[in-house]
């Protein structure tokens, strides 16, 4: 015993002699605070950068002397000499002075641009500097933080009141703060991994920061910047045809180094595009640092004013190169009255260039916790954390804290519900809900108003949606039980199903569903079109597109991840089909002259409605396999989280059998195969495909409910812009049990081409073009091309899309048609 003791304590002597720290504040002449001041150990990758206020604090272990860098761009850059005989050291305050300018030092004829010179020398040298850094590991830490202000009550109808109560009493505060420590190696071209020590989330002692250093790489030696949009670098091979360029000022850091300060100014400000400086030292060309600013315009994400980027460098004579040591992501919006802004910093340290990779050094993991990575105390925090708290984040910290353990008690939160759970008139619209937080439940009520539809089968039909579900927060898994009670007007039957789901873990994901019932369901088992645009189709313009049958079922279906990548769906269920004729005899206005289609797809107007099947039992069973080639994922404590990777499609492979228990003709088999992939081409905009194909096995005689359909727009309003969708084909008219394929591709440039046409390029558009083609044994290849227009709106509002498209197969009347929908 008396042996552990004097061991403990000689562990802690030895750490208190190896851990020591350097304070200080940094302000400029005016006697303010300097934010985002890089200091760090002259010759080392060891620094920190200073907070709001300009205070530092750099953990350092401990020797007889060093010498302090303090650094920030357009600042005179200092040096101070420390000689450590404490375990905390004090610098005081530090002064910087502004670099004055320095271009009288040159000479620049009225027909040279210097900036373009030297920028062009950078762009020579892009590549080369860009593999300076082809491997490495280092010690990460990042700080982010999200303010916001005049937060409503609701928003658009939703309860914003566990963000509200995190805020003042005018809504406004900081609605996220948090911090990680991690370990990152990487190895060009892009294998990455990340070990996440320390996580901390104000508020929540057991959540896990969004922070990573995957997330805030940034990488300006790239031709491109992914930030929504691929924006293009000021050093990029083709940055030339995107900017303008003009030296600022220069002069020498504290080793002797020549520093240019070049401004970069768009040639189209909507483009995606930055503007502010670029610093490049003289001879070798590399980033000393960044200052640049990009808008919402430029990634067409309207509710961001500004993302402005600052990096700083520093020059290492072992390793002979310049690398990132510090960054700053500062960022506005404002949306629907609402507004705000925060901050994202990075701090790099404890680079090593010459890593000891082997095969094994990286998999498709690319971030991962440790065990205890919230389970960090003060203590910790204060020894590790290079950038220090503001006043405002520590009371952020302890008064989240504080109202966590209140929040998190049975009483209070029983309390608030009982305020929520009173029913209001408008939840007639919205829906309700009454929860029981502290057991982690809640009952739901979908909003009669949003389920009253109308169809030629039902007349006006109500639909209530009841929901009970159970969650684990700690594992995110839950279970549930849903009904839904359906009631249909003029054909006077009630119809409705029970469906039980669980999920049972949040790694694999493994999900099991049951339910049963009776219901009216849609012929066209691929149509994704919104109810209500049927009801509008029928109502304002008497076209009857939705058609249905009677179908009383019992189904259970199981998925789950086999392998990573490899995921395995399946299910089973009893089918019981009756014909459906339409009982409704008007729309919305009474007319005993209107006349509607027959709820038979296949019969003609001017027919009398026939059966489109004979009534009988099915029997079905259906497996597949989704795979995902080179899928990456994010493991966390509580689960884990997958990231399709670009480089190859995504395959479905899907078997289909049926067996009609009381009528052997409508018996068959189907297989299929579904491939897409979405492709980034740069600057030139994103490619994306998706390709379906398949055939049937002794499916000729089967019920037309089995046929392969086709998903098409039947209406001019398109709310979803899914790739697979058709613009112009009818629903039935290529319905098949033979083999069938289809392709849809779609470009959307980005600006690449409307971005150059002077007048048009301040619209900031993108311009899309499509092109689709089905083919079935019994039809002539049908084919769709068209050219739409994307980011149409107003303000900060740019949610629309407009498609102009034409079909190329003869003898199809819808050969020509205009679509407005949504482009989310």
């Amino acid at each position: 015993m008396r042996q552990k003791l004097f061991g403990l304590i000689f562990l802690l002597a030895c750490s208190l002699q190896t851990q020591a720290q350097i304070t200080g504040r940094v302000i400029n002449t005016q006697q303010e605070g300097l934010a985002q001041v890089n200091i760090f150990i002259e010759n080392s990758y060891q620094g920190s950068v200073s907070n709001q206020s300009g205070y530092f604090e750099l953990p350092v272990v401990n020797t007889d002397s060093l010498t302090l860098v303090f650094r920030y761009l357009g600042y005179k850059t200092l040096k101070r000499k420390i000689i450590m005989n404490a375990p905390q050291y004090d610098c005081g305050t530090i002064v910087l002075e502004e670099e004055p300018t320095s271009l009288d030092q040159i000479v620049v004829s009225k027909q040279q641009n210097k900036g373009l010179i030297l920028i062009k020398k950078a762009i020579a040298n892009r590549e080369k500097n860009l593999n300076l850094t082809k491997a490495y590991t280092a010690n990460f830490y990042s700080k982010g933080i999200w303010k916001i202000q005049n937060a409503p009550e609701k928003i658009l109808g939703n309860d914003l009141s566990d963000l509200r109560s995190k805020l003042d009493s005018t809504g406004s505060g900081i609605a996220y703060l948090s911090e990680t420590v991690s370990q990152i190696k990487f190895q060009a071209p892009d294998n990455f991994h990340e070990k996440i020590i320390a996580s901390k989330l104000s508020g929540d002692d057991n959540g896990f920061s969004f922070n990573s250093a995957q997330e805030a790489e940034f990488n300006f030696y790239k031709n491109s910047i992914e930030l929504r949009q691929n924006l293009i670098s000021p050093i990029a091979d083709y940055a030339l045809n995107h900017y303008n360029y003009q030296l600022a000022d220069l002069f020498y850091d504290e080793q002797n180094h020549l520093i240019y300060k070049i401004q970069v100014q768009p040639k189209n400000p909507k483009g995606r595009v930055f503007s502010g400086f670029v610093y490049i030292v003289d001879e070798t060309w590399q980033l000393y640092g960044i200052d640049l600013q990009t808008t919402g315009e430029a990634i067409q994400f309207e509710a961001i004013e500004t993302i402005d980027f600052k990096q700083n460098f520093s020059f290492n004579p072992v390793d002979q190169q310049w690398v990132k040591q510090t960054q700053t992501i500062d960022f506005s919006w404002s949306i629907l009255g609402v507004s705000g802004d925060g901050r994202f910093s990075a701090v790099y340290t404890n680079y090593d260039f010459n890593p000891q990779f082997t095969s094994a050094s990286f998999g498709r993991e690319i971030l991962a916790f440790d065990t205890k990575a919230n389970d960090k105390d003060s203590m910790f925090w204060q020894g590790q954390r290079p950038i220090p708290l503001t006043d405002e984040e520590q009371q952020d910290y302890l008064k989240k804290q504080q109202l966590a353990n209140l929040q998190n008690s049975k009483r209070y939160q029983d309390s608030v519900d009982a305020i929520n759970n009173r029913f209001k008139i408008g939840n007639l619209i919205s829906g309700y809900t009454y929860k029981q937080s502290y057991q982690n439940q809640r009952w739901q009520i979908e909003a009669p108003l949003k389920n009253l539809h109308f169809n030629m089968v039902q007349g006006y039909n109500l639909r209530l949606p009841l929901r009970f579900v159970k969650t684990d927060p700690k594992n995110n898994t839950f279970y549930s039980f849903a009904a839904t009670p359906q009631y249909g007007f003029s054909d006077k039957t009630w119809r409705g199903s029970f469906t039980y789901t669980q999920k049972f873990n949040n790694f694999s994901k493994p999900f099991l569903s049951i339910s049963l019932g009776s219901e009216a369901k849609e012929i066209n088992n691929k149509s994704s079109t919104p109810l209500h645009l049927y009801d509008l189709a029928l109502i304002g313009f008497q076209k009857n597109y939705l058609k249905l049958y009677a179908n009383q079922f019992a189904r259970i279906s199981y998925s789950n991840e086999l392998a990573n990548g490899l995921r395995f769906y399946s299910a089973l269920s009893f089918n019981k089909r009756d014909v459906l004729k339409n009982r409704a005899h008007h729309g919305f206005f009474k007319s005993s002259s209107q006349f509607y289609t027959p709820n038979n797809p296949l019969d003609a107007r001017d027919q009398p409605a026939s059966d489109l099947f004979t009534p009988h039992q099915m029997l079905q069973y259906e497996i597949g396999l989704r795979i995902d080639f080179d899928q990456s994922y994010y493991l966390y404590p509580d689960g884990k989280y997958t990231v399709s990777s670009s480089k190859y499609p995504r395959f479905f492979l899907y078997y289909n059998q049926g067996w009609a228990t009381d009528l052997d003709t409508y018996n068959f088999s189907k297989i299929s195969l579904r491939v897409n992939q979405n492709l980034s081409w740069q600057q030139r905009g994103n490619f994306s495909y998706f390709a379906r194909g398949g055939f049937f096995i002794g499916g000729d005689k089967t019920s037309f409910i089995d046929y392969q359909h086709f998903d098409s727009t039947p209406t001019q309003i398109r709310l979803k812009q899914g790739l697979d969708r058709f613009y112009l084909l009818d629903l039935y008219s290529h319905s098949t049990t033979n083999t069938f394929a289809e392709v849809h591709v779609q470009h959307n440039f980005k600006g690449w081409i409307l971005g150059k046409i002077p007048g048009i390029k301040a619209l900031n558009l993108n311009l899309v073009a499509t092109g689709k083609a089905l083919y079935t044994q019994e039809h002539n290849p049908f084919i769709e091309v068209g050219l739409g227009l994307d980011n149409l709106g107003w303000g900060k509002y740019r949610i629309l899309r407009l498609d102009f498209v034409k079909s190329l197969q003869s003898g199809n009347q819808n050969d020509f048609g205009v679509f407005v929908g949504l482009s989310l």
